[in-house]
């Protein structure tokens, strides 16, 4: 195993064990990433968030892959971004479940949902 399918295996999210600041974080010996260190929160689909401090290769490619484990996506998330924008993100069958967990189906002030989740294919 590489260290990047590790981190995945011991619950480190496949963007961030893709992403330069986790990895700049692990060399310190941190348990954050630089973004965390330097009081920036990135997180991503459990807080509504797109990864806004990402930096690495999948930039701009997180709907290609299961945002959790990294395999072929069935579902794409739609997270709402602003001003009408939309960044979408995969995630397999197997993994579905996790989008409940983050309480994904709760709607926003307006009545909007926070997301959409659509079959890959679909849109």
């Amino acid at each position: 195993m590489d260290r990047i399918q590790i981190a995945v295996h011991n619950g480190v999210s496949f963007i961030c064990a893709n992403c330069d600041k986790y990895w700049w974080g692990q060399a310190r010996g941190l348990d954050t990433c630089k973004a965390g260190f330097e009081g920036k929160e990135c997180s991503g689909i459990g807080k509504f968030k797109d990864f806004p401090e990402y930096e690495g290769v999948l930039k701009g490619h997180f709907h290609q892959y299961c945002f959790v484990c990294g395999k072929k996506p069935d579902f794409l998330i739609e997270i709402p971004i602003g001003n009408g924008l939309v960044r979408n993100f995969g995630v397999c069958e197997k993994d579905r479940h996790i989008l409940f967990d983050f309480r994904l189906s709760e709607h926003m002030p307006n009545n909007r949902p926070r997301h959409q989740v659509r079959k890959k294919g679909s849109l």
